[in-house]
C-alpha cells in the first residue's frame, strides 16, 4: 500500500537527520586507499609485497656519458644488494623494501623510492650510491619489515602444505578402505554366499562372511585395523552394503550398455522362474557383437506380478529402458516354446515385434528343446517316467507355501516323537 504524504515527510527528515558514527567516512576511506594503493615508481617493476624484486639481466645496459665515460647499470650489482630492482621504461634503480615496506612517518631517499637512481659512478662508492642508502634508518626499518613479512608468508606456506598433505593422506586412507570393501563385497556376492551372520555382536564367535573375511585382512592392513576399530564411517552396515553392490551394478551395466552403443545391434535371451522365495522372477540376458567377440552379458531380473503376453512384453522394456539400452536395434529374440511366449498371434515375439523391435526374429531356444527330446525319451521308459514323475509331484506339492509349512510341521512332530494332532 502507497504510503501518505505525511509519512513521505518523515521518512525524510529521518534520513536527513541521520548522522553517521564518527570516523566512519574516513575508516572507509583509508580502508579503500589501502586496498587499491601502489608502491610509488615505474609500472615495470615490482607493485606490492608478495612479489619479488625485479632484476632484468640485459645482455647490455644502457650507456650514458658522465663525465669522460661511458658508464651504466651493471647485473652483477644484484648479487651484493638482494634489494636492488632495475626498471627498463626509466634506466634507473630502485629499492624494492623501500618501496614496499616503508617506514610510517619518515623520509627517505626519493631516488631510490620513486624518481630513480642513475648516478651509477658513485652507485658503489663507500659512502655514496647503494652502501649510503644501506646505511639509513629507513632502508633498515624496511629491509626488516621485508624479511619478517617473508618468513610470516613461509610460516603460513608450510602450515597449508601440512594441512594439504594430511588432508591428502585422509583421502588416500578413506579410498582404500573404501575400495577393500568393495572387493570384499563383490567376492561374497561372485561366490553368492550370504554376507551378513546370525549375530555379530562382540562376543560373536562368527560375525558371517563379510565382516570376517574384513577382520582376516586387518591383520595385514593397519588401515583397515583402525577403521574397524573405530565408531564411526566403517561401512560395514546392510544399508551401506547394498549401496555398495548397487553402485557395482550400475558400473557393470553402464559398461554393458556401452559396448551395446558401439555394437548397435543385440538379440535377448528372456526366461522366467521362480526363486527360492517362490516368486517369479524374469531374467533378461543380452547378446552382441563386440570387438570381434560374441558376449552374453545379464542385465537384470524383473519382479514378475502377473504372467499374461502384455505383461511379459511389458517387463522386458522395462528392463532394456532401465538399462538404457535401445529396444528398436533388437534383431532376435529367445525364449522358450510355451504358447505365452511363442504365440504368433498374441505372444510375447508377436507383441514384442509389433511395438519395439519389428526386425526381432523369433527363436525357440535350443536348451529348452534338448530338454523336450530328453523328457520324450524318457518317458519311453516306464520306470524313469514313474520316477520322474513322481519327482514332479513331489515338487508340485512342496511348491505351495500351505503345504510346505504343513509339512514342516509335520516332520517336526514325527521327529520328536510327538502324536499326531487331531483335526
Amino acid at each position: 500500500m502507497p504510503t501518505s504524504n505525511s509519512e513521505d515527510e518523515d521518512l525524510t527528515e529521518q534520513v536527513s537527520t541521520y548522522t553517521k558514527p564518527a570516523g566512519t567516512t574516513e575508516k572507509i576511506t583509508a580502508h579503500r586507499e589501502k586496498l587499491t594503493i601502489r608502491p610509488p615508481g615505474p609500472t615495470d617493476i615490482s607493485q606490492g609485497k608478495t612479489e619479488k624484486p625485479v632484476q632484468p639481466a640485459l645482455a647490455c645496459f644502457p650507456t650514458h656519458q658522465i663525465g669522460n665515460r661511458q658508464r651504466s647499470f651493471k647485473a652483477s650489482w644484484y648479487t651484493s644488494h638482494s634489494w636492488l630492482e632495475y626498471s627498463v621504461m626509466t634506466d634507473a634503480a630502485y629499492c624494492f623494501c623501500c618501496r614496499n615496506f616503508p617506514q610510517p612517518n619518515k623520509a627517505s631517499e626519493t631516488a631510490f623510492l620513486s624518481t630513480g637512481y642513475r648516478q651509477w659512478k658513485k652507485a658503489t662508492e663507500k659512502d655514496a650510491g647503494f652502501s649510503q642508502v644501506e646505511k639509513s634508518d629507513f632502508h633498515r626499518y624496511s629491509m626488516c619489515t621485508w624479511k619478517d613479512f617473508e618468513e610470516h608468508i613461509a610460516r603460513g606456506n608450510t602450515i597449508a602444505k601440512s594441512l594439504t598433505s594430511a588432508h591428502d593422506k585422509t583421502v588416500a586412507e578413506n579410498r582404500h578402505y573404501i575400495e577393500e570393501v568393495a572387493k570384499v563385497l563383490c567376492l561374497t556376492a561372485r561366490q553368492k554366499i550370504a554376507q551378513r551372520g546370525h549375530h555379530e555382536g562382540p562376543d560373536s564367535m562368527n560375525k558371517g562372511n563379510f565382516l570376517e573375511i574384513m577382520k582376516l585382512i586387518s591383520e595385514k592392513d593397519p588401515i583397515i585395523k583402525a577403521r574397524l576399530s573405530s565408531k564411526n564411517a566403517k561401512y560395514t552396515s546392510p544399508t551401506i552394503q547394498n549401496e555398495i553392490i548397487g553402485i557395482m551394478a550400475e558400473t557393470v551395466l553402464d559398461e554393458i550398455t556401452d559396448e551395446l552403443y558401439q555394437s548397435t545391434w543385440f538379440s535377448i535371451l528372456v526366461d522366467e522362474s521362480k526363486d527360492v522365495s517362490g516368486r517369479e522372477q524374469l531374467s533378461v540376458v543380452v547378446r552382441y557383437l563386440f570387438d570381434h567377440t560374441l558376449h552374453e552379458e545379464f542385465s537384470g531380473f524383473v519382479r514378475l506380478h502377473e504372467l499374461n503376453a502384455e505383461y511379459l512384453k511389458n517387463s522386458i522394456c522395462e528392463m532394456l529402458l532401465t538399462c538404457n539400452i535401445d529396444a528398436k536395434n533388437c534383431v532376435g529374440q529367445t525364449y522358450d516354446g510355451a504358447s505365452v511366449m511363442s504365440g504368433k498371434n498374441s505372444g510375447v515375439q508377436r507383441l514384442f515385434r509389433e511395438e519395439a523391435a519389428p526386425e526381432a526374429t523369433y527363436i525357440h531356444c535350443y536348451n529348452h528343446r534338448l530338454n523336450l527330446v530328453i523328457v520324450d525319451v524318457v518317458k519311453s521308459v516306464k520306470i524313469a517316467d514313474q520316477f520322474f514323475g513322481l519327482l514332479e509331484s513331489i515338487y508340485v506339492f512342496m511348491s505351495s507355501a500351505v503345504l510346505h509349512e504343513l509339512f514342516l510341521q509335520k516332520t517336526k512332530q514325527a521327529i520328536s516323537g510327538q502324536t499326531t494332532p487331531k483335526a
